[in-house]
């Protein structure tokens, strides 16, 4: 027999999340339960796309085409077991596991012989309809026995599995595959048994519940440890406090960064979750993330709508396309933090340069600010008589001979995720005014997560801010828990949901360090500006920190805030280098990165012409730009 007694089964179809959840599924099998690659098997419809059964065979897993069953959907799962009986793999047995699953640790039940499986969470389906499956079928019954949840939500049968994590004996193998196939073939066809569409949602689980019953297979009942519902705040009746988790069932509990948020919290769950998320912060980008990011880009503008009629009037139509010609609009949307105020400063005092070479940067209402800031208030406000008026502002002066139209604001990436659906497809519409590209610069997340911090705290608490970390006295590590916040560190879900919304061509992202304004003039080719000076808009060292953190404990009004700030700000420059920047605890910083790492990785590798993961073709290259 091999030195390794089992293998690791899952089952793959067309969704769009499966394959980075399969991904998952297999890297924490191989990090957290010691399992080699080779004993993973990943069984794959005919709609799962050739470039995903292709980067799992390079990962050394096994992979099986298999043809959808019965519903082509839950079912699928049943088709697993036809592999390891018929190929007869050498092995004591067999974990069958759902998707939305990682393990954290070896896997090992109590009795190999037997078929182990968690009770069901919740009566999924009803007890009573459970019986009336099992009595119209002539299925001895089994126990009744409480679900898992706590306080008890109802009772189910004794072979009422959840189907996430599962354990088969290969020995038991040929028969449970046969009566598995057949009770669900027999469910399938008698479908006034199971006539709720959420009932026949089942048909797998309960198919598999009937084949034991029927063989009268030996079974054993795992507890919450080995297979722990993560969607839910509701504590499992037979959880071990005292114990780890062998596996976490995270179902829908993905964030953006493609981590695993459990809305369960217990000292155990948190700890788990905080080993599972560095170990997958830490991982290089993959095709699956890439995919993954993809899918939540093209859910993000899923519901943006048409607009009932055109936006803009012809007159402005025939102002940003004369006799037909569409002139360009560079749209420089952020980052805060990246000196954005230099640039906006530097475009603003060389207006006239600028002209002359056919470039045009509108003027602002506030010179202090030399932003067109009125284009993010119509945004966040959804008025799209204000973005009429905001452009038609824009273009009322400019020459003739303009070819380029530029508009500079942070405030579209730093209010991207607060845009309603509506303001999104205003946002659309003006790009398709134009020929349109959106240019967003990006510096190294972790500068980057320190110094908006800063300025978040710089910036005064406002009724209608869609965050509470503007004005407030919290330090690095709680602004790091606030969502709102930690969404800025999304670097390629920005590039992506953009580029969904707007096309990924109209998209260019420019890595920068220190020097915006140079790399922007040199990006689009604009001469004879001189070169910049220092930053407009330095972030503050730890004294000046300190002093906000101060201020934000009172109470005051917007007005006062802002001269706090300006004072403040004076003082830092007058202290200096003479302060320290402000320091990071190491776990915070990891922490940054664990968000931000892979995002990060990609938009450097695609900026520098390299495909960030091994494929066949480029991907991520359509909307990122050579620095």
């Amino acid at each position: 027999m091999s030195t390794h007694p089992f293998y690791y089964s899952m089952v793959l179809d067309g969704h769009p999340l499966h394959p980075y959840q399969a991904d998952t599924l297999a890297f924490t099998l191989e990090r957290f339960g010691n399992v080699p690659a080779e004993r993973i098997v990943a069984h794959c419809t005919d709609r799962v796309p050739q470039s995903v059964a292709r980067e799992l065979r390079l990962r050394g897993l096994t992979v099986i085409p298999i043809a959808p069953y019965l519903d082509g959907k839950y079912c699928n799962k049943i088709t697993q077991l036809d592999h390891f009986t018929e190929a007869k793999p050498v092995a004591e047995g067999v974990f069958l596991f759902d998707l939305d699953v990682a393990v954290l640790s070896p896997l090992d039940v109590p009795d190999r012989n037997a078929v182990w499986g968690k009770i069901v969470d919740d009566t999924n389906p009803e007890l009573e309809l459970v019986q009336h499956v099992f009595r119209a079928a002539g299925v001895p019954l089994p126990e009744v026995v409480p679900c898992d949840w706590s306080p008890p939500r109802g009772n189910t049968i004794a072979t009422n599995f959840n189907g996430g994590l599962l354990y088969v004996p290969l020995a038991s193998g040929p028969t449970l595959r046969r009566c598995w196939r057949a009770w669900a073939e027999y469910l399938f066809e008698h479908d006034e048994l199971l006539a709720a569409p959420a009932d026949r949602s089942h048909i797998d689980q309960i198919s598999f519940a009937m084949a034991l019953a029927s063989e009268g297979l030996p079974y054993g009942h795992l507890n919450a440890n080995w297979n722990f519902p993560g969607h839910y705040t509701r504590w499992p009746r037979s959880f071990d406090p005292e114990r780890p988790l062998h596996a976490l069932h995270y179902h829908d509990c993905l964030d953006e960064f493609g981590l695993v948020a459990p809305t369960f919290s217990h000292r155990v769950v948190d700890e788990a979750t905080e080993r599972l998320n560095q170990a997958i912060g830490q991982r290089p980008p993959s095709l699956f993330f890439d995919l993954y990011k993809r899918h939540l880009a093209a859910r993000a503008v899923d519901g943006v709508p048409d607009l009932a009629r055109p936006l803009f009037p012809a007159s402005l139509t025939e102002r940003a396309a004369p006799r037909g010609r569409k002139r360009r609009l560079v749209l420089h949307a952020g980052t805060p933090k990246t000196g954005s105020s230099s640039l906006q400063r530097c475009l603003d005092r060389h207006r006239a340069t600028l002209a002359s070479q056919g470039w045009w940067y509108p003027p602002v209402t506030d010179p202090r600010e030399p932003k067109h800031q009125d284009l993010v208030w119509a945004l966040q406000q959804a008025d799209a008589g204000a973005l009429v008026d905001c452009v038609g502002t824009a273009l009322k002066d400019m020459p003739d001979d303009t070819h380029t139209v530029v508009l500079s604001t942070e405030g579209i990436f730093n209010h991207w995720w607060d845009y309603t659906p509506r303001a999104r497809a205003m946002l659309r519409d003006l790009a398709t005014l134009f020929d349109f590209e959106m240019c967003i610069c990006f510096r190294s997340p972790d500068r980057f997560a320190v110094a908006l911090y800063a300025q978040y705290l710089r910036n005064p608490a406002r009724d209608d801010a869609p965050a509470n970390v503007y004005g407030c006295d919290i330090d690095f590590s709680d602004a790091l828990g606030d969502p709102w916040f930690r969404r800025h560190l999304d670097y390629l879900g920005f590039c992506y949901e953009a580029g969904a919304l707007l096309g990924h061509d109209r998209v260019r992202a420019l890595l920068v360090s220190d020097d915006t304004v140079s790399a922007f003039l040199a990006c689009y080719g604009i001469l004879d500006i001189p070169q910049p000076g220092p930053r407009e808009n330095p972030s503050m060292h730890a004294a000046g920190i300190e002093i906000m953190r101060i201020a934000n404990r009172f109470n005051l009004s917007e007005s006062e805030h802002r001269r706090v700030e300006e004072l403040t700000r004076q003082i830092d420059e007058v202290i200096g280098a003479r302060s320290e920047d402000l320091p990071v605890a190491a776990e915070d910083l990891e922490r940054v990165r664990r968000y931000s790492a892979r995002g990060w990785a990609t938009l450097q590798a695609s900026s520098a012409g390299r495909t960030p993961y091994r494929r066949d073709g480029e991907v991520g290259s359509d909307v990122l730009a050579e620095r």
